[in-house]
């Protein structure tokens, strides 16, 4: 059984992403150099982005398909592919299915792509899921990013293609 899943704020089904926007902090870095005088960096870490349900945890599952780091995804992808009036928690099938297909893919038993880069590894690769509204699957392109947590720690978040 997976433990309880209770985001603070998660898409409501008459939501769209675009209506949706988690709260972010802003920083303005004044540096001695004219041309980075006016640099506005955003800080946004994991922690905030799990709390705001930006990113939704699937830890506990993920453990269960054979990960050993923290495991998440996004909202925008469950919002495409999630059950219409569940939480990944409510809804572990399909969240199974894309645990255990990437796994096939990290591990070489399905096809993908790996890139490297110099903070951590993109694996792309492809499934069938249902998207909402829709009674047929269809294949989908997803990608993986392995990479250093708010602390540095390894973590896997999986995202839609045109999703950072």
């Amino acid at each position: 059984m997976l433990g309880s899943f209770a985001p603070r704020r998660f898409a409501q089904p008459e939501q769209t992403q675009a209506e949706w926007q988690p709260n972010f902090s802003f920083e303005m870095i004044n540096t001695s150099t004219p041309q980075n005088s006016h640099l506005l960096v955003i800080t946004y870490s994991r922690v905030e982005a799990l709390a705001d349900g930006v990113l939704l945890d699937v830890s506990p599952l993920a453990r269960e398909a054979g990960f050993q780091i923290p495991v998440a995804l996004t909202v925008g992808l469950w919002a495409t592919y999630g059950a219409h009036d569940k939480t990944p928690a409510g809804d572990q099938g399909t969240v199974w299915d894309l645990l255990w297909m990437l796994r096939c893919a990290a591990i070489g038993i399905l096809p993908a792509k790996l890139e490297r880069h110099p903070h951590g590894e993109t694996l792309w690769f492809e499934l069938e899921l249902t998207p909402r509204g829709k009674t047929q699957p269809e294949l989908v392109q997803l990608k993986a990013i392995s990479g250093g947590g708010d602390d540095g720690e390894p973590v896997l978040t999986i995202l839609l293609p045109h999703e950072d």
